[in-house]
């Protein structure tokens, strides 16, 4: 299960993401995808060119629409990967909530991206879903190899996102204060 979540719209890179699917599919036919998130656009459109085009690669028994998830836990527990192909950089947040939840994760190469996840073997180019589903089929491919990449990505989430740095991090920024 390979799934994504995040607004549709064009530059979150769902489109891309189809695309992926599409090549996906012709080495894992089982391969089922999870795209979830709100349409934004002002007409609503992005969600039906979407599914038009998953529908003219046949792809209609392999990914399931999701709108807005409340709780995306249960996502994220179900997934082998998450996928963010997303154009511009954020914060990340739906990458760190995959990493600490034990998905293997591939990015399109943003800022945020590089700095969250920490290896060339799970970023590829923006705007490449070729490349995107060669990232995606070797994981898939590789059982011992994403068990090793899960193990990467939650090491590095309680190591530099967890509790304890918030902590010491909010602790720095009150001494620095106190001290002027």
């Amino acid at each position: 299960l390979v799934v994504m979540l995040g607004e549709l719209k064009l530059a979150k890179g769902q489109r891309d993401f189809v695309l992926a699917a599409n090549e996906i599919v012709k080495r894992f036919p089982d391969c089922r995808f999870i795209i979830a998130g709100v349409d934004i656009s002002m007409d609503k459109k992005f969600r039906r060119e979407l599914r038009r085009l998953g529908r003219v690669l046949g792809l209609d028994e392999n990914i399931l629409w999701l709108g807005w998830l409340d709780d995306i836990d249960p996502l994220l527990d179900a997934a082998d990967i998450f996928v963010s192909p997303s154009h511009e950089a954020g914060f990340g947040r739906s990458i760190l909530a995959a990493m600490a939840a034990g998905c293997a994760c591939v990015a399109a190469e943003t800022a945020v991206s590089r700095e969250l996840l920490q290896n060339d073997d799970l970023l590829t180019p923006v705007k490449d879903p070729l490349t995107l589903a060669m990232r995606i089929c070797s994981l898939l491919g590789d059982k011992q190899k994403r068990g090793a990449v899960v193990q990467q990505l939650r090491a590095s989430v309680r190591e530099n996102y967890g509790i304890e740095k918030m902590a010491d991090a909010t602790e720095a920024v009150y001494l620095k204060v106190l001290s002027y």
